[in-house]
């Protein structure tokens, strides 16, 4: 499959994630842009290219190779303060 095809498969299923985030969090995304991890990250390009097609900022993770499995530790080291910043808010 050409590069040009993965990409855009990428940049689609992106865009059905942002579209299916709560408003709070869609809105949160639009202003703060998203961090690209994953050694899919080290794409040359590729956050540029992402940028345009989604209309989001996309930074690239230091190391993001590893960021994954770092944030995924922090999470399990203080699972409480994922759900106070992740999780819907009941009222």
């Amino acid at each position: 499959m050409c590069p040009c095809t993965c990409n855009a498969r990428r940049a689609g299923e992106l865009q059905r994630i942002l579209d299916d985030l709560p408003t709070r969090l869609r809105v949160q995304t639009r202003t703060q842009g998203l961090l690209l991890t994953g050694g899919g990250a080290r794409l040359p390009s590729l956050h540029g290219w992402l940028t345009a097609q989604l209309a989001v900022t996309i930074h690239v993770a230091p190391d993001p190779a590893r960021a994954t499995i770092r944030g995924l530790a922090r999470v399990c080291l203080t699972p409480a303060a994922v759900r106070t910043t992740v999780a819907p808010q009941v009222h």
